[in-house]
This record gives structure tokens, C-alpha cells and sequence, in this order.
């Protein structure tokens, strides 16, 4: 059994969510008894991800709550924890249950201040905190390659398992739209680079709750995970200005993707998309612009796209972690 500890609501808006959401459902789909605790609820996972799943879902506002889950989680030997939350992770520490302990961290290289790929300063402050976290439990998960491999040195027993979740793709959709954007942060950056395209009349579909006053970017509010899905179809490119869960997205809609050239990015769409330099309005004009005018290369890239999102459907992708727990069961 799985007990995946959160501090998230349902529902919710948040990327994670969705994330968290897509991950207890693929534990469920391979026959794992999954509960997923959340600190309020008002529905349950299939209200984000639009996805029909047997996880059962618990309301814990306290941590000491945690008890009124006996009834589910003995005997422990059966039981694993499973959190992204450095406060659940160092609570289990605390009452001695390191042993039960899955954390799964998006931290790359371990590093605390800085990110390595950036430079921008996104760390933290308690690194004792964390690396305790990283000796004591008893599995990890990440989603960076390079921080699998620092780790794996250090420690054993982890797993690289990358955020995104795909469906099975289907057929290559219709596509009658060109670009689309699924976020809200990156706007300002986004309006400097499109106001540099050669391209007077094209304009951006974004889908979030954030708008900006700007004359390429078309906003079209927030959608339900699921339906966003289906509307993100009718595009021909999708934009990133990060890594995330966006990526997967795409991948299964068929699109081409825009992307910053980050090793993140690149150990999941290797060759199939174009790049531009992090953060570079110029480089990004340049690229989308290319875009553009290629027709053809960008539906062949759409058509690879389809085919690398298999490698992130739900028995592919879950399979090291479901060795790995039955492993250390």
C-alpha cells in the first residue's frame, strides 16, 4: 500500500496537483492500494486529471491526523509513504519511520541556492533539512538525471521517474491553430519575444488565470486539466519557457514543441524539438519564427511527438518504481 501525503487541495490549479494526481493513479491502474491525503477536499483527483481511478482520498489538515489512517496502513511492513513535502518527510524522520519513507525531490544536482542550469537563485535555506532527507528515507524518486547519478553514488535506492504522465496516443489530430502556451508565469518574457517576430498578424493562445496586456498574446482563460487536453489538440506548436508537466502534455497532443535549451528539457525530447538559449527573447523570435515558415518540419515533429510520449505512458514509466517497492518490501 502507497499513503501519498499532501498538502494540496482539491481542487486545484496547481501543476503539482495534476502531477500528484496523474502519479496515484498509475500506482492504482498496477493493482497498488493508494490513498492520497490532502489538506481539503471538495471532490476528488478525477475533478483535475479528468482520469477515472480507484485511489481513495483523505482530508488531513493536522499531521498527527495521520493515526486515524491504522485502520488502512497496518500492518507497516506493508505500508510505504510516499511525499514531495519536505515537512511530511522530516515528521515520518521525527516519529521513526524513515524505514517507510519514499521522497520524491524536482532538486537538481542537489543543489540548495542556485539552480546549475540557470543560475537563478530558487533554493532553500534548511540544506541540513534536505539532506537529511536524502540519508534517512528509504527511497527516492527523481526526475533529474544528473541528481540520479550524485545520489546513486552517495546512496542507492533511487529512482528516476520524470513528472510528466502520458495517455496512449491516438490518431494524429486535425490541427487548425498554430501556437498555444498552457501557463501563466513567463508572460513578460514571452510579450518581449513576440514583440521581435517578422510575423505582424500571428498571435499566442495562452490558457491560464494570469493576462497581459500585449498585442501577440491571446488569452483564453483556465481550463480543467482534462479539457485543456482536448482543446491543446487543435495546435500545431506548443511553448514552454521551462520543464514541466506542460511537456507531456504536448507530446501526447501531437505538437511540436518550442523549448529552452536546458538539459532538463533535452533528456526528455532529445532531438525532437527546437531550441532556443534559455531566456533569450531574440533566440526565441528567431526559432518560433523558423517555426513558422516550415510547415512541414514542424507536423513531422508533431508526428514524433506522438511517438516519444509512449515512453511516458503509465506502465513505462511506473515499472522501476513498482520494482523497486516490491524490492524493498
Amino acid at each position: 500500500m502507497i499513503i501519498y501525503l499532501t498538502n494540496m487541495e482539491i481542487p486545484s490549479k496547481k501543476a503539482h496537483a495534476i502531477q500528484i494526481c496523474k502519479s496515484v493513479s498509475a500506482l492504482s491502474a498496477f493493482s497498488v492500494k493508494t490513498i492520497l491525503t490532502v489538506r481539503k477536499k471538495e471532490g476528488e483527483c478525477s475533478q483535475i486529471t479528468g482520469i477515472s481511478q480507484r485511489v481513495k482520498t483523505v482530508p488531513l489538515k493536522k499531521k498527527w491526523q495521520l493515526i486515524f489512517l491504522a485502520p488502512f496502513i497496518l500492518p507497516l511492513k506493508e505500508t510505504f509513504f510516499y511525499t514531495r513535502s519536505r515537512r511530511w518527510a522530516l515528521f515520518l524522520i521525527s516519529i521513526g519511520l524513515s524505514r517507510f519513507l519514499i521522497f520524491e525531490t524536482h532538486r537538481k544536482a542537489l543543489w540548495y541556492h542556485n539552480d546549475p542550469q540557470t543560475g537563478e537563485k530558487k533554493g532553500i535555506k534548511d540544506r541540513k533539512k534536505l539532506a537529511r532527507i536524502y540519508k534517512k528515507a528509504r527511497i527516492l524518486v527523481v526526475s533529474d538525471p544528473q541528481t540520479f547519478r550524485l545520489l546513486n553514488e552517495k546512496r542507492g535506492n533511487v529512482v528516476l521517474l520524470w513528472e510528466g504522465w502520458c495517455r496512449t496516443p491516438k490518431a494524429f489530430p486535425k490541427k487548425e491553430n498554430w501556437a498555444v502556451y498552457t501557463s501563466g508565469k513567463d508572460l513578460d518574457f514571452l510579450k518581449e519575444a513576440l514583440s521581435k517576430s517578422v510575423y505582424r498578424n500571428f498571435h499566442l493562445d495562452i490558457f491560464a488565470t494570469k493576462e497581459l496586456k500585449a498585442e501577440h498574446l491571446k488569452f483564453k482563460g483556465f481550463l480543467p486539466h482534462h479539457q485543456l487536453l482536448e482543446r491543446i489538440k487543435s495546435y500545431r506548436i506548443g511553448i514552454t519557457t521551462q520543464e514541466g508537466i506542460k511537456i507531456a502534455d504536448y507530446l501526447e497532443s501531437g505538437l511540436a514543441v518550442l523549448a529552452p535549451e536546458l538539459p532538463s528539457v533535452k533528456f526528455v525530447l532529445e532531438k525532437q524539438a527546437v531550441y532556443y538559449r534559455y531566456k533569450d527573447a531574440g533566440s526565441f523570435s528567431e526559432k518560433l519564427s523558423f517555426m513558422l515558415s516550415q510547415p512541414r518540419v514542424v507536423k513531422k515533429l508533431g508526428l514524433n511527438s506522438l511517438k516519444l510520449s509512449r515512453r511516458y505512458l503509465w506502465p513505462t514509466k511506473i515499472a522501476p518504481l513498482i520494482e523497486r517497492l516490491r524490492y524493498s518490501a
